[in-house]
């Protein structure tokens, strides 16, 4: 039987060995390839970030820009530069104002189109897709369309009409509107119109009220 030569196994362990050094550098530098090579979009650039630029100031004065809006665009609606606007042609009737005054809101009586007589507030929507913008002494100024328009006391029956006003006073004063002509005082006025004056009077005393006890 033919003997195996003894240095044979330690050269096989050998040469198994290296091969396996071999194939774990050769994985170890296609890994470092990968690793360091170009990205999928091409080559990786390394970019410093600029730095930023400074800010610059703009010249502008601090008393020129609006801060608190434009004073004559809210300048409120006065009693001067409303007088001159047209008459509302809504069926509407004003049969009672109060001025505000204090802690006191603008309010007004108003006959709609169905002779219904409600109290309204500065800013309440009124019969006709109206808003109540200011109340006056003698008469209201309502909004309708984007468009001011004024609605008086009746002329023909101021009688029926009544005003609160407060003018430097604790409590508001009321305010009759002017007095009738000479004609229609002497043929004197009917029950039903005397009701009605009683009516509003009532309405508006018992709105002053309200108000009284809220505050």
């Amino acid at each position: 039987m033919p003997t195996v030569d003894q240095r044979i196994p330690p050269l096989l362990a050998m040469a198994t060995a290296l091969a396996m050094l071999a194939v774990t550098g050769w994985q170890g530098y296609e890994f470092w390839q990968t690793e360091s090579g170009p990205g999928p979009l091409g080559e990786s650039v390394s970019t410093v970030p600029e730095p930023q630029s400074r800010l610059t100031i703009p010249d502008v004065s601090l008393a020129e820009l609006p801060l608190f809006g434009d004073a004559q665009a809210i300048q409120p609606q006065t009693a001067s530069n409303t007088r001159n606007l047209p008459e509302t042609n809504l069926s509407l009737v004003l049969r009672g104002a109060m001025a505000a005054g204090g802690d006191y809101p603008a309010s007004a009586l108003i006959e709609g189109p169905e002779g219904d007589t409600e109290v309204y507030q500065v800013g309440d929507r009124l019969p006709g897709n109206a808003l109540l913008r200011t109340v006056l002494p003698n008469r209201i100024i309502i909004e309708r369309g984007g468009k001011l328009e004024n609605l008086y006391f009746p002329e023909t029956e101021a009688t029926e009409g009544l005003s609160l006003t407060r003018e430097n006073q604790p409590e508001p004063e009321t305010v009759a509107p002017p007095e009738p002509r000479q004609d229609e005082a002497a043929s004197g006025a009917s029950p039903g119109d005397q009701n009605r004056r009683d009516e509003i009077r009532r309405r508006l005393e018992e709105r002053r009220q309200e108000l009284q006890e809220n505050n």
